[in-house]
């Protein structure tokens, strides 16, 4: 959710997502947890096959 919270919230007039001192290093967050969840689940489906 911080894409979210990154539109949602403003600064100085604009949404701080769009500010590149904080876009990057919420991207490089969102980029870190979808691979952290892609590896959850092939991991448990490997438990699960056996």
């Amino acid at each position: 959710m911080p894409g979210r919270a990154g539109a949602l919230r403003r600064q100085f007039g604009i949404p701080v997502g769009i500010m590149e001192g904080v876009a990057d290093p919420l991207g490089k967050m969102v980029k870190r947890a979808y691979t952290y969840e892609a590896s959850r689940r092939l991991s448990a489906s490997m438990v699960d096959e056996g």
